[in-house]
């Protein structure tokens, strides 16, 4: 397993919410040393609250908080693996999508949402 991993929206939006910005699951990951990074699919997850829309300083923050990922973007086998996880295990789609591409990856996934995940095989959660 290469030493890195995809983090999902609700990890970013667990940091953003918190005050106390040390006691979030993104800010142990970070400081861990382990190479993070997000799908094309989160970034659209991310901006499309309406929180991010209201005001210009939520945006702001986001903006910035994203460029300190790598970006992964989607590719056909990725999405191909997604449509077959979203058959198999009856996910929605883009949960279908972060874990297809975790597993193009060989990365584990970080989320707070294990339950969406668990069932997938060969899917390893932070």
């Amino acid at each position: 397993m290469k030493d890195g991993i995809l983090v999902d929206t609700s990890v970013i939006v667990d940091y953003l919410r918190i005050k106390d910005k040390r006691a979030s699951v993104l800010f142990e990951l970070a400081v861990s040393g382990i190479s993070l990074c997000i799908s094309i699919v989160t970034v659209a997850e991310l901006y499309s609250g309406s929180s991010v829309w209201e005001a210009e300083e939520p945006r702001e923050k986001l903006n910035a908080l994203i460029e300190q990922f790598e970006i992964i973007p989607m590719h056909k086998k990725t999405a191909i693996l997604a449509g077959k996880l979203r058959f198999l295990y009856k996910t929605d789609l883009i949960d279908s999508i972060l874990a297809a591409t975790s597993l193009e990856l060989n990365f584990r996934l970080a989320t707070l949402n294990k339950k969406h995940f668990a069932k997938i095989e060969n899917l390893l959660l932070v």
